[in-house]
């Protein structure tokens, strides 16, 4: 028999057993299921709101358009030199024009490409640091909505959605779906140490599908796609310890231990910070002193190891997380998509010079680096 046979009947089967399960499951609760939930492969809690654009005229113009959050923003005083560097070739100037902003997130990103009426030939996508600046979903739901990405991964659910999407509405658990309107509104809401690393856990799952829809939406749509890594201030502290990493005591220990670290008492503080980081998992600020000392002892690859986990764990997701970097390297892999890996371009530096000018922001001479990278990516691209 051939793949092809066996492919057929294995839907076959698994639409028998749906249907199975909707006959012979209580007709109220099937039927009020699928009148009130939505169909969706995705579990998204959240939609966007339908919005005209400022500036969609001037997205919809350009050759090369540049997305996402605050850290796409900041190339703003770049274009004119990538423009010089992409059009070195060319009689005009290549259009390129920047659409990012400030506190969006990629869902509302990708809302936004998906208004244009007419679609860029290069899209350069650079963020993924301000997803947890807008909630996107109901605090009291996210266990739910955890189950429904856990379902959304089984294989053989994702099999029966394909072959029937309107059983998404039984396979998925129901929740109320958060509206994005106009402009992002801050997230407010306090969380206990437990609530934010399930609120992480759930941030990522978005991200990753997020990314996923983004490189289907521009191969459906015939653009080239460029996917950015956001660069990492790894010596910046973490700007939250997980409550439920540390104790009262384990602070002071701390205190004691950084005040040791700046008498150059390094040797017992190292093998200490190694023994604590073996018996308390997850504390981001022993991982951060780790890094240190490290540091202070010339071997920076242990120390970007330690200040890499230490960025990872911090409980606050006031910036990129080296998971969201894993996440893009990852999809830009497995789909074939270009990637410019900004932060590797940073950081290869690490150690032998400042590489950022503050806590988010990369040195300017890192910026024209990356600038003469992707005018290059753009220029293979379009063939000039």
């Amino acid at each position: 028999m051939s793949k092809s046979n066996n492919k057929n009947n294995s839907l076959f089967w698994i639409i028998i057993a749906c249907l199975a399960f909707i006959i012979l499951a209580p007709p109220s609760s099937v039927g009020y299921r699928l009148a009130t939930s939505v169909t969706q492969f995705v579990p998204y809690p959240y939609e966007v709101q339908q919005l005209e654009y400022a500036d969609q005229s001037l997205a919809e113009k350009t050759t090369v358009l540049i997305v996402g959050d605050r850290m796409g923003k900041v190339l703003d005083a770049y274009v004119p030199q990538l423009v010089d560097k992409s059009s070195v070739n060319l009689k005009t100037p290549l259009p390129i024009f920047n659409w990012a902003k400030d506190n969006e997130n990629l869902a509302r990103t990708i809302a936004k490409l998906k208004s244009l009426k007419k679609i860029p030939k290069v899209i350069v996508y650079h963020g993924a640091s301000e997803e947890a600046y807008e909630r996107r979903y109901n605090p009291k739901d996210v266990r739910r909505i955890l189950q429904n990405f856990e379902r959304f991964e089984d294989v053989k659910l994702q099999s029966f959605i394909i072959a029937a999407p309107i059983l998404s509405r039984l396979i998925y658990i129901p929740i109320s779906k958060t509206v994005l309107g106009k402009e992002p509104i801050k997230e407010n809401a306090s969380y206990t140490a437990d609530g934010l690393q399930l609120t992480a856990e759930l941030n990522f799952k978005l991200f990753s599908a997020e990314i996923q829809d983004l490189i289907t939406w521009a191969k459906e749509n015939k653009t080239h796609l460029i996917l950015t890594t956001t660069p990492i201030n790894l010596e910046t502290l973490p700007h939250q310890v997980c409550e439920n990493t540390t104790t009262e005591n384990l602070k002071v220990y701390q205190d004691e231990i950084m005040a040791r670290m700046a008498k150059d008492d390094l040797k017992s503080t190292l093998s200490e910070l190694k023994e604590l980081n073996q018996k308390i998992i997850g504390n981001a600020l022993n991982f951060h002193l780790l890094g240190s000392v490290y540091y202070k002892t010339g071997q920076m690859a242990k120390a970007r190891e330690e200040y890499t986990k230490a960025a990872a764990y911090d409980c606050s997701p006031w910036r990129t997380n080296p998971v969201h970097n894993i996440i893009i390297e990852k999809a830009a892999l497995q789909n074939n998509v270009t990637l410019v890996n900004f932060d590797k371009l940073v950081n290869r530096n690490f150690g032998q010079d400042v590489t950022f000018l503050s806590e988010l922001y990369p040195q300017h001479i890192y910026y024209q680096q990356y600038v003469g990278v992707l005018s290059q990516k753009i220029m293979e691209i379009l063939k000039i």
